[in-house]
């Protein structure tokens, strides 16, 4: 029999990584848990410093979680935040033959913002059936050149570590933010897993279904502000 393929969808958070695990769910012969180190998964323990062990010593509970679905062509989502080495736990999944596809943004601007308002507004994914438009709402043009910067670090530390270790890269804005564009991306990807190629969708949309110009009071004072500090804000 044909041994089960492991699988890990990696990146950081607001990158389309909750919409490409649910096109992989939707394959008949693929099963991609969320991200199965998210702290808030540990919450009903009341227990920080459990999540902290697990940052720091993950190997095991990922072990753990291939015992449960070892009779699956099983995956889960990884965020560069949900380990204390990056490299380390790379290495570790590489060494056990698991495949990594990287999802990252081109334009880190309008993830960073979308970050703060999901954030803001305690609004992180929604499907067909549950559009929600939110308030408009209005950011300080410092708080989101901190939090640019910090993703633009966050993607140099992802990147230099990849560079070592064979994997898959997804670009949002190319591959997954236009429907007309999921489906051969999804064929490469299944193709990449060993699996048979399938028509797959999914019911998830951007969380925010107005253009940030209009849920965004100084949206354009942002993307002034930004410009002029030598951001590519890739409008």
């Amino acid at each position: 029999m044909r041994n089960k393929v492991r699988f890990v969808v990696f990146g950081q958070g607001r990158s389309g990584s909750t919409l490409l695990v649910d096109l992989l769910n939707a394959h008949s012969d693929l099963h991609c848990d969320q991200e199965i180190l998210n702290p808030n998964n540990f919450s009903l323990y009341n227990s920080k410093l459990l999540w902290q062990i697990l940052r720091k010593y993950p190997v095991p509970y990922i072990r753990y979680k291939w015992l449960t679905h070892r009779d699956m062509n099983y995956g889960f989502k990884l965020m560069d935040y949900q380990t204390q080495s990056i490299d380390r736990t790379l290495r570790f999944l590489v060494n056990n033959h698991v495949k990594i596809i990287y999802i990252y943004r081109s334009n880190v601007f309008k993830q960073a913002i979308s970050g703060i308002v999901a954030s803001q507004r305690n609004s992180y994914v929604q499907t067909a059936q549950s559009v929600n438009d939110m308030p408009s709402l209005h950011l300080d043009p410092n708080l989101v050149k901190e939090a640019v910067n910090k993703r633009l670090k966050r993607n140099q530390r992802i990147e230099k570590c990849l560079v070592d270790y064979p994997h898959m890269t997804i670009n949002y804005e190319e591959d997954l933010e236009h429907t007309d564009s999921q489906q051969e991306t999804m064929n490469d990807l299944f193709k990449m897993l060993g699996v048979r190629p399938q028509l797959v969708s999914s019911d998830y949309v951007k969380t925010f279904s107005m253009p940030y110009e209009e849920i965004i009071t100084n949206y354009q004072e942002l993307t002034v502000a930004l410009s002029s500090s030598g951001y590519d804000i890739g409008m």
